[in-house]
């Protein structure tokens, strides 16, 4: 046994890496022993402790099951006996199950297994950083007292100054109309930018359309049809940030050049307009503009004579075809995204035809440009107005909330004494000021929210069409009768009996021969859901071995290649060839091409098509500066196909999860331990009437949404579309606040107060180390490893993991605000949107933020979760990708040579043992558990 007394003499930020290392070491290695069969049995009761596996030990997940899952109120408010069947006898049979069978990686499990395939990255991250901040060594507190919380915030965006006229800035937008020749201004994807700047109304003889030798003997009748010419704005750009040239043209498209686009992308690029890109919008209702005088837009319209056309200038008939334009913006925007979209030959050629592109405006397209621009300012506008708005309601609340912050932070008790207030208030009026000002603050956001999702956007109209369509279709009175006069428990039940039901077993016939049997309504569901999808995919797959390039019998190897990674039964070799692609610093694909791991063994001829598909994807590389994408068609051909193979294979997969028997009883016995109580609460406080009150509600919003859809938002103003918005919320705000204080006033089972003393006791564990840190705290002056630990060698593994966390953590933050801003990129809005977007973000950063020092949260420990949606290298962009790679080699450098770290993780994992049973369940958590088992 060694002595640890030398690790007092490390620094704060030393200690705290150390502990976090060993911390880490644990929850990691709880997390792969969940994959042994009847580990759930260490989790502790109602599991029975009946052949346990032995030499395992689970305290971290033990401690967060008993004390956070175990005590969720929708769980615990079920009686005792339901309870313990559905943990018992249908959770653990389905974990178990779960780890039989071959389902994540559809492989038989080894006992070498790499762990990352059976730890779950987010929940891996999610306990490591609530475990980390609950646990602490002596010096963990100088840790975040010190600069270091500071430097761990730079790259952020600074919070908005919390001042009643913090939203007033001055705006280059609305100075007046944007130049057509303020490239600068302009937001680019791939070095191109698309914008509609003109709708063209024109005249068509439609008999001469039809034309035919019915004409020899039918009488001729003066018939015109109206069409709508949309003109593009194409700018490409070249050279580097600030010294950049540009070249700009116009060219005029009809809608049905822009379904030919499309039809032409398919072809070329099946599997990548099939999962990528969204479909091409449809033509629009009620986009015809307005015109100056009321029956304007339908003289336009339905007299056909040619003197009308001539007549009906811009300035009698404005804004038609604007939602078809913006929606017709987007979906270009979207197109441009993608770099093999971008600068492919079909795109190129509908974006630049040297007979159609003209340089200069017509008078009246400038003026058409004008009117629209002006609108456009208009729409940015209403969103300053309503920020100016929603900034004196922050100002005002973060004020009072600020305090109620800090005094939650020392007093978490206090989140119950808020709600207490719907016990003690009979009416809205007679509230606190905090919670006043709260309502005041959603209300403004919401009518925020509905003006940029319903009004604002490229695809506004679009989004605002498919929701009237479903509040239309909803059967509200069907529901509010199932509600009033029936017990919607009963009635869940059947439906969950209806659909979960074990049925003599079903062939399907459209699914594959060996797996084609279903054993109830909902697996059949479902079934036919995802087969749907692998049979696109299969019609997509065969288009791009049909076609060229991969048409060439050269590049069958590299297909069977893929093919044989994706449905690989050996998950050791994958993980060797992601290895192998993180050694080389190589893209995943080209290393699954040449890798001596899988078969077919290339030959001297393969080699040499290698090689071209390797000129390819360097091309495909740099295909910004070289806009060369016929070049790297190769690549992006095979690319396509793995991914379509890559989608295919998690499809079978959750096909063959839904089959499994003990997923169905999980799902009902789910549906029954989590609906049952929230159901019986919802019908002892008139469901029924809140429903009525939210189809009320819906009805007024959709009626609002559609005037202003139809027309009214041109001419209305911001102030009165913000001021209608303001209303419409008011006048129902009385509705939402009944229902509300009914809920809580009517539960008898006091689920809603369960709820709030389970939020408060994660505050009461992380808040313990501050009231009681002799209880929370690991001492390594008492951990005796059965190894020698040697002191410099432990100090400079600590040293190299601190070294290569900060550089971690650069890169990903890096990696966040640059796809922050390319996320602003892709969504195809112009530097003004970007904006005001920016402004809502720092508006509303921190009103409801809890300060991590004030929990002890290490801040960035927050960016590693949202990297956790990334994936592996087999999904994700290709900067996504990069960044994979990059850090699995932090990760992986952090991992080796960490022999004397590993060397006190048994002691650590003893030591969290004792704190973690020796902590007592916190007391009010215990009462709201028992009393609720026992209602």
């Amino acid at each position: 046994m060694t002595s640890l007394d030398f690790i007092d003499s490390f620094s704060p930020a030393q200690e705290h890496f150390l502990r976090k290392a060993l911390l880490e070491s644990c929850v990691k290695k709880e997390l792969h022993w969940l994959s042994v069969p009847n580990s759930v049995l260490l989790l502790g009761p109602p599991f029975r402790l009946i052949n346990p596996p032995k030499d395992i030990d689970m305290p971290i997940l033990r401690h967060f099951y008993l004390n956070y899952v175990k005590t969720f109120p929708l769980i615990a408010s079920n009686p005792e006996m339901d309870q313990i069947e559905f943990w018992r006898d249908t959770v653990h049979p389905f974990v178990d199950s779960f780890n039989e069978k071959r389902i994540l990686d559809s492989i038989e499990r080894k006992e070498l297994i790499t762990k990352r395939h059976q730890i779950n990255t987010r929940l891996l991250l999610l306990l490591i950083l609530f475990y980390n901040s609950m646990i602490v060594s002596k010096k963990e507190f100088q840790y975040l007292d010190s600069d270091h919380l500071k430097d761990s915030d730079k790259g952020k965006l600074d919070k908005l100054s919390r001042n009643p006229n913090a939203a007033h800035q001055s705006f280059d937008a609305f100075q007046g109309t944007r130049s057509l020749k303020d490239y600068d201004h302009m937001v680019y994807s791939n070095n191109i930018n698309v914008n509609i700047v003109a709708v063209d109304l024109i005249n068509v003889d439609a008999n001469a359309a039809k034309g035919g030798w019915l004409q020899l003997w039918k009488p001729v009748e003066q018939k015109r049809k109206l069409h709508y010419l949309f003109v593009l704005q194409v700018t490409t750009r070249d050279g580097s940030a600030g010294n950049y040239t540009y070249k700009s043209h116009f060219i005029s498209k009809l809608y049905l050049d822009f379904k030919r686009l499309e039809t032409d992308l398919k072809k070329k690029y099946p599997g990548l307009m099939t999962t990528d890109i969204t479909k091409l919008p449809r033509k629009l209702k009620h986009d015809g503009g307005h015109a100056d005088d009321d029956d304007g837009e339908r003289r336009s319209l339905l007299d056909s004579s040619r003197s009308l056309a001539s007549k009906a200038t811009k300035a009698d008939l404005k804004y038609q075809r604007e939602k078809l334009r913006l929606a017709l913006r987007g979906y270009i925007a979207t197109l441009l995204a993608k770099p093999e979209i971008a600068h492919c030959d079909v795109l190129r050629a509908f974006l630049s035809d040297p007979k159609r592109n003209f340089q200069e405006l017509l008078p009246s397209q400038e003026e058409d440009y004008a009117l629209r621009m002006e609108l456009e300012k208009r729409r940015l506008m209403t969103q300053i107005e309503f920020q100016e708005e929603t900034a004196k309601s922050v100002y005002e609340l973060s004020k009072r909330f600020e305090q109620f912050k800090a005094e939650l932070l020392e007093n978490p008790e206090l989140l119950s004494q808020i709600f207490e207030e719907f016990s003690k208030t009979q009416s809205l009026e007679e509230v606190s000021p905090l919670l006043r000002t709260f309502f005041e603050w959603c209300k403004l956001e919401i009518a925020a929210t509905l003006y940029q999702v319903f009004l604002s956007q490229d695809n506004s109209s679009e989004w605002f069409r498919k929701c009237l369509k479903f509040h239309k279709m909803f059967p509200y009175s069907v529901c509010y009768g199932i509600l009033k006069y029936t017990n919607p428990v009963k009635v869940m039940t059947r439906m969950v009996d209806v659909l979960l039901v074990s049925m003599p077993t079903v062939s399907v016939p459209w699914a594959s021969s060996e797996k084609k049997k279903v054993n109830n309504l909902l697996s059949m569901i479902f079934v036919m859901l995802l087969d749907e999808d692998l049979q696109d995919y299969l019609k997509e797959r065969a288009k791009l071995l049909e076609e060229a390039p991969l048409n060439d019998p050269a590049f069958q190897p590299f297909i069977e290649r893929i093919t044989s990674y994706v449905s690989s039964h050996d998950v050791e070799v994958a993980d060797e060839i992601k290895e192998e692609s993180l050694a080389k610093d190589e893209h995943l694909l080209m290393t699954i091409f040449q890798t001596s791991k899988l078969e077919p063994k290339l030959t001297a001829k393969d080699i040499e098509t290698f090689k071209k598909v390797e000129a390819a994807y360097e091309k495909y590389q740099s295909m910004d500066e070289h806009k060369q994408a016929d070049e790297a068609a190769a690549f992006v051909a095979l690319q396509q196909l793995w991914q379509l193979e890559v989608r295919s294979r998690d499809k079978e997969l959750m096909k063959q999860l839904w089959k499994e028997p003990e997923l169905t009883k999980l799902i009902k016995k789910f549906l029954v331990v989590f609906y049952n109580p929230l159901m019986t609460v919802m019908k002892q406080c008139g469901i029924h009437t809140a429903f009525r009150d939210f189809q009320t509600f819906m009805d007024d919003l959709m009626a609002e949404l559609k005037e202003l859809d139809e027309g009214g938002i041109y001419f209305t103003s911001p102030v009165e579309i913000f001021n209608r918005f303001k209303a419409l919320l008011n006048k129902h705000e009385r509705s939402f606040w009944r229902i509300l204080r009914d809920l809580y006033l009517k539960d008898d089972k006091k689920i809603f107060h369960g709820l709030i003393t389970w939020i408060e006791s994660f505050l009461v564990a992380l808040r313990r180390k501050n009231v009681a840190p002799e209880l929370v705290m690991v001492d390594f002056g008492k951990m005796a490893p059965q190894e020698p630990v040697d002191a410099a060698v432990l100090e400079n593994q600590v040293n190299n993991r601190m070294e290569a966390t900060m550089e971690k953590r650069r890169i990903i933050r890096e990696y966040l605000e640059k796809q922050a801003h390319k996320d602003k990129e892709t969504e195809g809005v112009s530097k003004d949107q970007a904006a005001i977007n920016a402004r809502w973000e720092k508006l509303n950063n921190g009103v409801f933020e809890v300060d991590n020092g004030g929990l002890g949260f290490d801040g960035e420990d927050y960016d590693e979760l949202e990297l956790a949606k990334l994936g592996d290298l087999e999904k994700g962009d290709q900067e996504a990708q990069l960044l994979l790679r990059d850090l699995a080699r932090f990760d992986k450098a952090m991992d080796q040579n960490v022999l004397e770290i590993e060397k006190l993780a048994p002691c650590m994992h003893f030591q969290i043992h004792e704190i973690l049973d020796g902590l007592p369940m916190d007391p009010r958590l215990e009462q709201a558990t028992k009393r609720l088992s026992k209602n």
